[in-house]
């Protein structure tokens, strides 16, 4: 009679505690998310002698990358699923809520205030999630991973970027977590995040924190379980927008957008304006809106001229970068339409100060180092200022605070206005173009050029 193998166990990557060999293979068999990341993924329907028999023999396996990769520039990006899960999409949403508590115990020390029994009310947190299927899942486990650490959740639902960011700031939040998998594709889904103010969180900045203490571990301050309502943030979100869409002349916009939430909040806006739209289907993918020859630019181009419109605007799917094309169909640059957007603002604020992204981007490109210092020399001749912020999200948001600007924005195609805390919003954009377009007669291509002639 043989003596019995030893009983081996077994961890799933991120998961702390063991399983068994048998629990082991049936994850294996059903395809298990966290199997591609394991060392004996290998052994799939065999023991390891088999496995070991194998080793010899070449074999390629596509994984992806490891948790700490999901965290990208602006937030969190990964394969529904395959890389980023509901469980994992919790455990994310309790680093941040970890921090979130130090900085709070932080100023209640600071303020000399002392808690009682652990009685402490939990930081406020709103979520929402854009529109893709698998959103509802991954929020669901954000709300759950809140929610288990004693934090006040607030859910505004399906909602854009810009209106989730104006919930945070309307709430006083301390933060707020947007299930989106906006930038990428179809299958993806992530995580964006915001701090009190609706500041955005990037890698370099407050992400850095939220990813650190995830892989450092945290504990529950407390055991007693957090609360959750919801709120519907699109009234005054959209009740805020109304001021800035008056005086308008009869102008027709092509508009491409591939995300319906705002796409209909576009059509909402336009069906009390004399202004007319007309749709250009354009699919969820990822996109380069700085290059003229992206499928969607085309599409829109050749509406524009076809339609006869007075220009044309891409936004992506974030609802916040955005590229507009001229009467005929010209792919407007960046430098451009920001030197247009700052002459309207001076024309009315005069003094104001423009934020123009990071300086050392414009080192490495010399066309564009060239367009931005034509247009610093265009906002001084206006009687305006400039400065310079950053290339993330974070950067330029503490950049308009730090300078009080007006108006921010750069080749990202991303243009910032203070309303009233510093926001990225393309319905907002739209709104400063079709402005500056109704004061008179002249087709959009002669105001660029007119904007350009300034600064020769």
């Amino acid at each position: 009679m043989t003596a019995s193998a030893p009983l081996q166990e077994y961890r799933c990557p991120d998961e702390g505690y063991p399983i068994n060999r048998a629990v082991h293979l049936a994850r294996l068999a059903t395809g298990y998310a966290k199997c591609r990341e394991c060392a004996h993924g290998c052994e799939a329907g065999r023991g390891p002698q088999a496995a070991d028999r194998d080793s010899t023999v070449e074999t390629t396996v596509h994984r992806p990358p490891p948790s700490t990769s999901l965290f990208t520039s602006e937030g969190v990006r990964g394969v529904y699923l395959n890389q980023l899960t509901r469980s994992t999409a919790a455990d994310i949403a309790g680093a941040l809520a970890s921090r979130l508590w130090d900085d709070q115990s932080r100023v209640a020390a600071g303020a000399g205030e002392t808690a009682r029994g652990g009685a402490r009310s939990g930081p406020i947190v709103l979520i929402g999630h854009d529109e893709r299927p698998a959103s509802p899942d991954i929020v669901t486990g954000v709300g759950a991973g809140l929610r288990r650490m004693g934090c006040r959740v607030i859910d505004v639902g399906l909602t854009t970027r810009s209106c989730f960011w104006f919930a945070v700031d309307h709430l006083d939040a301390a933060a707020g977590v947007h299930v989106s998998g906006a930038g990428s594709g179809p299958a993806w889904t992530g995580l964006d995040f915001v701090g009190r103010g609706a500041a955005p969180m990037s890698l370099g900045g407050g992400l850095d924190a939220v990813a650190a203490r995830r892989r450092e571990g945290y504990a529950r301050p407390s055991r007693r379980p957090g609360s959750q309502r919801t709120f519907h943030a699109a009234v005054p979100y959209e009740a805020g927008l109304w001021k800035h869409f008056h005086a308008l002349r009869p102008l027709r916009v092509a508009f491409a957008c591939s995300n319906r939430l705002v796409r209909d909040l576009f059509d909402r806006i336009f069906r009390k304006l004399p202004c007319r739209l007309e749709h250009v289907v354009v699919p969820t993918r990822a996109r380069n809106l700085s290059d003229a020859a992206d499928p969607d630019l085309v599409r829109t181009a050749i509406a524009v001229r076809t339609m006869g419109c007075h220009f044309g605007v891409v936004v992506h799917d974030d609802g916040q970068q955005c590229a507009f094309l001229s009467e005929t169909g010209d792919l407007v640059a960046a430098a451009s339409l920001m030197q247009l957007l700052a002459e309207s603002l001076l024309f009315e604020t005069p003094g104001q100060c423009i934020v123009l992204e990071s300086a050392a981007s414009l080192q490495a490109d010399k066309q564009v180092g060239r367009a931005a210092s034509s247009l610093v020399r265009a906002v001084e001749r206006a009687g305006g200022r400039c400065a310079f912020g950053g290339t993330t999200l974070e950067t330029m948001s503490a950049a308009m605070r730090t300078h009080a600007a007006g108006l921010g924005g750069g080749a990202s195609g991303r243009y910032w206005l203070l309303e009233p805390h510093p926001t990225c919003d393309a319905v907002l954009v739209v709104a400063k173009v079709l402005q500056a377009l109704s004061r008179s007669d002249a087709p959009f291509g002669e105001k660029l050029s007119y904007a350009g002639s300034v600064s020769e």
